[in-house]
């Protein structure tokens, strides 16, 4: 597993990844733009980017390794390494009326709901991105149409910005957890057996800082890194998997909820602490 992560992480750094927003969905302070694959390009939170499109924000699926394929072999978003992912139905919902042409429109309303279906080999992947005032609220469930060999799947994987100076993070033991982003390639929460229940970062600059909170299934079911690079600071959740699904196999749902929120830099962890434990919701 460390080898194949090794390899995952020389693939990504290989290029800078930019496309050109496809549709927007906007509640309260956040906006969610989708990019061409249909999956999240950019996060903001009171026109601050909390999360940019230097990557691919989605679940995507490892497939093992080849003689002659070099490299991992990704599949999903923009990821083609291992195929071609497929799209099966997008649908946008807002506040109940839905639209299954989304086109470049931008949705705006109380709640908002995209559900992206698509097949990445034999895997079907559900994904659903929920936007209203209190956050950005994503989920994956993968479900495997025939046998599939597998070498892993980033469920939820997110490039968050560079932009962002420190983090903190709640571990299921009740420890919590700190660092200092350097943006040179060093990782963060790597290599622990702690379950990570919510983490946090930081933007000085524009003083705005946001929560992820993992639902108690998903915090257990696996694990979260942080990487730093010089262009995002980018989250991989990954959950433990057989090395062979078997058909009809079905995944939990694995749940991530964002929240921004605006404090000080000498009070930022404290605010983030009590939005992630105290409910508080700005």
């Amino acid at each position: 597993m460390k080898k194949l992560f090794t390899l995952c992480l020389l693939a990504f750094a290989a290029g800078v990844i930019q496309l050109h927003a496809n549709f927007t969905v906007t509640s309260g302070d956040y906006k969610v733009t989708f990019n061409g694959y249909k999956t999240i390009q950019t996060i903001s939170y009171k026109n601050v980017v909390i999360c940019n499109g230097n990557g691919y924000n989605a679940t995507i699926v490892i497939l093992p390794s080849i003689p002659e394929v070099k490299g991992p072999r990704f599949i999903g978003s923009g990821h083609k390494e291992g195929g071609v992912e497929k799209i099966l139905s997008l649908e946008v919902i807002t506040d109940g009326v839905s639209d299954t042409n989304p086109g470049r429109k931008v949705f705006n309303g109380n709640n908002v709901k995209v559900i992206r279906i698509s097949q990445c080999d034999k895997l079907k992947v559900t994904y659903t991105i929920e936007v209203s005032a209190d956050g950005v609220k994503v989920s994956s469930q993968i479900e495997a149409l025939e046998n599939q060999a597998l070498a892993g799947i980033y469920v939820h994987q997110f490039c968050f910005t560079e932009k962002t100076t420190e983090w903190i993070a709640r571990m299921h033991n009740d420890a919590m957890f700190s660092g200092k982003f350097e943006s040179k390639g060093a990782f963060h929460l790597h290599r622990t057996a702690l379950r990570t229940l919510w983490f946090a970062m930081y933007i000085p600059e524009s003083q705005i800082g946001f929560t992820a909170i993992l639902d108690d299934d998903t915090a257990m079911a696996g694990g979260c890194r942080f990487w730093d690079r010089s262009n995002s600071h980018k989250l991989y959740y990954q959950p433990g998997f057989a090395k062979e699904l078997q058909a009809g196999w079905k995944s939990m749902v694995y749940t991530m909820t964002i929240k921004g929120f605006t404090a000080p830099e000498a009070s930022w962890k404290a605010a983030a602490e009590e939005q992630a434990e105290g409910g508080v919701e700005e």
